[in-house]
């Protein structure tokens, strides 16, 4: 791409973008994407490729170029990724084997709080990192319930425009 950027305009630049670079972070990013950290070699590379679209220096910030043009990053993804798989398992869209390794249960008690109404999901002790804390159920979950308490609402019964409007919401936040 760094050779490429001379001889085409960004549009271009951004349509391979995503059929080279994109298309490898999304697939199955839900599996591998749970246990990355900020600063992981993944969202280095990315950053770097975002620097070569616009033309930046190597050491520029990349918040503003992420907003520019218009490309998730890869934690936003994920996050993403993550709130689609809760809401399709509790809208029974997604696989029946899927349903049933997510079995995801609504946090329910008898005390009066204000969050109570959101129906928050209840979170399972995690004993290890990597197959409790870094797990696609608890990460998931986790996201879920970030985002009940961001917008408020039941998000379960919203469409998947709404959610995904809602995801965009928090994220820009």
């Amino acid at each position: 791409m760094a050779k490429l950027r001379h001889f085409v305009p960004q549009p271009v630049l951004k349509t391979i973008y995503y059929a080279i670079f994109h298309s490898h972070l999304s697939y199955a990013s839900i599996v591998w994407g749970q246990s990355l950290s900020q600063n992981s070699r993944i969202g280095k590379l990315q950053k770097k490729c975002l620097r070569i679209i616009s033309f930046s220096n190597f050491n520029a910030e990349t918040q503003p170029l992420f907003a520019n043009l218009g490309i998730p990053r890869l934690q936003n993804w994920i996050f993403k990724c993550n709130i689609t798989l809760v809401y399709e398992t509790l809208n029974k869209i997604s696989p029946v084997a899927l349903q049933s390794i997510l079995n995801f249960k609504t946090l329910s008690h008898q005390h009066d709080t204000r969050n109570r109404s959101l129906k928050l999901l209840e979170r399972r002790k995690a004993k290890t990192l990597n197959f409790g804390l870094k797990s696609i159920q608890y990460q998931s979950l986790l996201n879920w319930n970030q985002l009940l308490l961001y917008s408020k609402k039941d998000l379960q019964n919203l469409s998947p425009y709404m959610i995904k409007k809602k995801i965009d919401d928090f994220l820009q936040n």
